[in-house]
């Protein structure tokens, strides 16, 4: 069985409001992909020149309606009046949420060019704190699904994702994901050609702030790694 909903109509509508989601209208779909429900006030007599509206928070208000009606949200009760509770209706729907939907506003992220640029700028120059502050930035407005809810080991994940991807945006690097490296495998390999340049990216997910902690844990293993290729060559 596989899915098949998702691809039996156009998606343009609901990714170019999504494109546009303030802070508290992402916070609302991390509840959705939770299971939870929100609150929201459907208005059907919706037509393409009020899409079209200039007020980012009109928008933002059609967007629930648009979601409801294109089948992305069902009705989960009847509150007063317009107001409905609001729940992603079955797990195909769920999925969506999960990749598509996330990937459109990873797309949002990687149009922000003015800051990607500083952040390769700084990667390209081993400016470690200028890279930490760029990634801290853009991590602030990306919309973080479900990125707790997994296994512990599971968790680095989007944080894998998310680098790869604003390293893999500038088209003139070499960039690999879980390479094979003669002794095991690496997260993220860097190589800039123009500088003959390049670096290593291990991405490790540290629990109650025990950030050093975890870095130390890292570079224990990648000296150890290093010792024994030595010793092999």
């Amino acid at each position: 069985m596989e899915a098949h909903w998702e691809n039996s109509s156009g998606n343009a509508i609901v990714k170019a409001l999504l494109e546009t989601a303030t802070e508290t209208t992402k916070s609302q779909i991390e509840a959705l992909i939770s299971g939870e429900a929100v609150e929201k006030v459907l208005i059907p007599e919706l037509s393409y020149t009020d899409l079209e509206s200039d007020d980012k928070e009109e928008r933002q208000t059609y967007l629930w309606s648009v979601l409801y009606a294109a089948g992305y949200l069902t009705n989960a009760g009847r509150l007063e009046n317009r107001v409905y509770r609001l729940m992603i209706p079955n797990r195909e729907v769920l999925g969506i949420y999960e990749n598509r939907i996330r990937s459109w506003f990873k797309l949002r992220i990687i149009g922000d060019t003015g800051r990607w640029r500083k952040f390769c700028e700084a990667m390209n120059a081993g400016e470690a704190a200028e890279v930490q502050n760029l990634l801290n930035n853009f991590m602030a407005v990306s919309i973080n699904i479900r990125d707790t809810f997994t296994r512990k080991e599971m968790k680095e994940n989007f944080y894998h994702g998310m680098i790869l991807g604003l390293l893999q945006a500038e088209g003139s690097w070499s960039v690999k994901s879980n390479a094979e490296s003669g002794i095991g495998y690496t997260d993220i390999r860097l190589e800039i050609p123009s500088t003959k340049t390049g670096c290593i990216i291990e991405v490790k997910y540290a629990e109650n702030g025990r950030y050093e902690q975890s870095c130390s844990t890292i570079l224990a293993g990648c000296r150890a790694a290093s010792a024994r290729h030595h010793m092999n060559n």
